[in-house]
């Protein structure tokens, strides 16, 4: 019977251990994995028509965290990125809620970002940019409470009541009107479909004799075309 030498055993080792670290590191864990970047600066990611340079040096920076689901072989060595975080999908992910709508709510809220930062800049430059109100939105939940796992980020809120709402204040006050234990009902929309979302009011864990759902909400405007080119890439690399 024929013996292989040992620089054969070796090299069937080592392909063995590549092709199980391979599968580790493709392979999805329970956990997502927080990958901040260095700090860069934000100049040359903002192109504004007929810009200037600035004589007064310094600048902006930002950091950019990459959020994703952490790999087996991430889960296991949490080292091998520097500055790396390890939280699991509960801190992540809404109740209810997958990966691919929390990347879509991500991307919507990081282009409403941009036009708002774009509209107040041109703004201090005395450029007339018009807003119209679009209504308001869920920002998050808080775990624990009535709006979690039935409200999401990016649902819109469109009545409190049947009482239509087009504001954040609206909604506040509405519910704020509401005592612990009484049903508030929510005309929401969500990717397009309208649905009523029943609520039982909790107590205020600030005020205890107050109502509370466990929601953020925020106003979304539609930001007129700006009089000048802004181009903001914070996407690519």
């Amino acid at each position: 019977m024929r013996r292989f030498s040992w620089p054969f055993w070796l090299i069937g080792a080592g392909i063995v251990l590549l092709a199980v670290a391979a599968v580790l590191y493709l392979a999805p864990s329970d956990r997502y994995i927080f990958l901040p970047d260095d700090a860069r600066p934000l100049a040359p990611r903002v192109e504004v028509e007929g810009e200037k340079p600035d004589r007064n040096g310094g600048g902006i920076y930002y950091v950019a965290v990459d959020v994703r689901k952490a790999s087996l072989l991430e889960k296991a060595f949490p080292g091998l990125f520097e500055g790396a975080t390890l939280e699991p999908a509960s801190n992540v992910l809404e109740e209810g809620q997958n990966e691919q709508s929390r990347r879509r709510c991500e991307l919507a809220a990081m282009k409403k970002s941009q036009e708002y930062a774009t509209a107040v800049a041109l703004r201090e430059l005395d450029y007339r940019i018009p807003t119209t109100l679009l209504g308001v939105a869920v920002e998050g939940t808080f775990p624990g409470y009535p709006a979690a796992g039935k409200l999401r980020s990016c649902d819109w809120i469109r009545a409190v009541d049947c009482t239509p709402v087009r504001r954040a204040q609206q909604v506040t006050r509405a519910l704020s009107a509401k005592k612990p234990g009484q049903l508030v009902r929510l005309r929401i929309e969500r990717d397009g479909e309208r649905s009523t979302v029943v609520l039982r009011a909790a107590r205020d864990p600030r005020q205890r004799n107050r109502a509370f759902v466990g929601v953020s909400v925020t106003d979304v405007f539609q930001v007129a075309e700006a009089p000048v080119d802004v181009e903001i890439d914070l996407v690519s690399s």
